[in-house]
Order: structure tokens, then C-alpha cells, then sequence
């Protein structure tokens, strides 16, 4: 029953505006800030927020789950008359639909990525005032474990095959709350180095 409320909470926030419009903000007006972080409210729908964004279309609400990736995965008949989908299956890849698909998971993967971030520097600045320590830890523990999550994701869409080329370029790691460009990291540093310790961490918290 939790979980079934939990869902229709996201689902209700990814279709309201009202739940997801600060996650489109770059933290450059103070007061902006001040106000969402400024009560436990706030703060409950901010991670809300992040929530909602990875059920978006764009990620968990379509292209990571049934649509694109299945397509790929072979997992569905594609009639020819469908050339969008067909550019999918045929394993190339290259095309305009395709393109526009991978750039759609990726900047929106990296923009809940900094909106995550940004919640977690809120909830260090707000622990023992705003939010209680046993608040404090769900938060931040439930944002390390998405950030990690969301790269886990990103490396195996975009990074080399692991277990064939584990030092080879993968992506960025981003921990920081500003949209600037990161260089790309060998695939097994991004794993030891950075996604391993959130979760880590992560499981910590939420213990």
C-alpha cells in the first residue's frame, strides 16, 4: 500500500506543474533557494521533484523501460511503416529519431542528476536546523543512491562494454550542483572511485 501511494504521488507530480518547476532552477537567486529549502516542506517536495523527473517520458516513463530500449532489445514486431522505431531496431542507431531519443535520456539523466545535487547540498546546510538527523539521512541517503543509479544507467547506455574494456572513456561523474562541463572518466574509475562509495554511503544512511 506504501509503495502503490508512493507511486501515485510521482505520478500525480510528473503530471502538476506545481510539484516540478523548481527543477529547471539553477540556484543563482538566493531567495528562490531560500524559499524551497527554507521548511521541511520544501524539502519533501524537492525529492518529490527528482522523483517525478525520472518518471518523465524522457527516462523511467518511456525511454528506459518499454520503449526505446525494448526496441532495441528486439522485443518487439515494428510494422515497416514505422520508420522511427524501425531506425531503432536496425542496430545503427545513427539516424535523426535515434540521435534525438539518446540525447533526450542523456541531458535529462544529467538533469536530475544536478537536481539530486542540489537537494543534497541543501539537506548539509539544513542538517540539525530545518531537518532532523533521522531526515537528514533518508534524504541524503535516498539522493546518493539515485545519483549513482542514474550514472549506473548512463555507463551502460553510453560507456564500453565493462567486462571487455573496463578502462575505457565512459562519462562524466557530476557531484556538483552547477550545469558546466566535466571530462569523461575511465569506466572502472567511475565505478570505484565515485558511483560504488554513494552507494556505499547511501546503504550507510538508510540503514
Amino acid at each position: 500500500m506504501k509503495l502503490y501511494k508512493l507511486f501515485i504521488a510521482v505520478m500525480a507530480c510528473s503530471i502538476m506543474t506545481s510539484c516540478s518547476d523548481w527543477l529547471d532552477y539553477t540556484p543563482k537567486d538566493k531567495q528562490t533557494y531560500d524559499q524551497q529549502f527554507g521548511t521541511k516542506a520544501g524539502f519533501h517536495n524537492a525529492v518529490t521533484g527528482v522523483y517525478a523527473k525520472m518518471a518523465n517520458s524522457s527516462l523511467y516513463g518511456y525511454n528506459l523501460t518499454y520503449g526505446p530500449l525494448d526496441i532495441m532489445g528486439q522485443l518487439y514486431v515494428i510494422p515497416n511503416s514505422n520508420a522511427s522505431n524501425l531506425e531503432l531496431k536496425s542496430a545503427t542507431w545513427t539516424g535523426e529519431y535515434a540521435s534525438s531519443v539518446f540525447s533526450s535520456i542523456w541531458s535529462s539523466a544529467y538533469s536530475t542528476v544536478l537536481n539530486a545535487n542540489l537537494v543534497l547540498q541543501a539537506a548539509e546546510e539544513a542538517n540539525g536546523t530545518i531537518l532532523s538527523a533521522h531526515e537528514y539521512k533518508l534524504i541524503k541517503g535516498e539522493m546518493l543512491g539515485l545519483r549513482a543509479f542514474l550514472h549506473f544507467d548512463l555507463l551502460r547506455l553510453f560507456g564500453p562494454v565493462y567486462t571487455k574494456n573496463p578502462e575505457g572513456l565512459s562519462i562524466p561523474y557530476n557531484d556538483g550542483v552547477e550545469a558546466v562541463k566535466r571530462d569523461r572518466l575511465p569506466a572502472n574509475k567511475l565505478v570505484s572511485d565515485y558511483l560504488l562509495p554513494d552507494l556505499n554511503k547511501a546503504e550507510e544512511l538508510l540503514a
